[in-house]
């Protein structure tokens, strides 16, 4: 068992409140936004960053808290922008599905969550087709448009994990020249 499985079920119960504002070493979630405190200028930084930009890359040493800027700074500030955030954190290990039907999977679990309509993802569908379908909209609540952005929690495992993946097509990856 890794220390995310044996740390996630207590993160999911755990509370943030005035009497105890830190998650310890976890990091903040976007529903501990009101305890996140003393990053506003980071956090506003990187949304003139992500709204201006087709790609963003929050780069730097681990324990500085990218992924509490992400959620309890950034993630608030874009559904202000109407921007549907959708957090994407890739499992390599080879009982789970292939990246592709990971990152589907976020999403729909994403946009039920927020009670976002979402087009459902179609059996053997690149990502870059179902981003660009007829009715590849994204509504809210209140019948408005959202665009979603995707955000890669620990994307850098693909490059040093990502070598025991599978492909959809059921070739594994051999590390060699493409």
């Amino acid at each position: 068992m890794s220390l995310e499985e044996a740390v996630l079920p207590q993160a999911e119960n755990a509370t943030l409140n005035a009497d105890n504002p830190w998650p310890g070493l976890l990091p903040f979630a976007e529903r501990d936004k009101d305890c996140f405190r003393g990053r506003q200028g980071e956090t506003e930084d990187l949304l003139r960053l992500v709204v201006r930009e087709r790609l963003a890359v929050l780069f730097g040493l681990s324990g500085l808290g990218k992924s509490s800027l992400l959620q309890a700074g950034l993630f608030p500030q874009l559904r202000q922008e109407n921007v549907f955030p959708i957090y994407i954190r890739l499992d390599f290990l080879p009982r789970k599905p292939d990246l592709i039907a990971q990152v589907q999977e976020s999403i729909a679990r994403e946009a039920a969550a927020e009670g976002i309509e979402a087009p459902v993802a179609q059996e053997a569908e690149t990502l870059w087709e179902y981003f660009h379908r007829r009715d590849a909209d994204f509504w809210n609540r209140r019948n408005r448009p959202v665009v979603p952005l995707l955000v890669f929690d620990q994307f850098e495992e693909i490059f040093t994990r990502g070598r025991t993946l599978c492909w959809p097509s059921g070739v594994r990856d051999t590390g060699g020249p493409m």
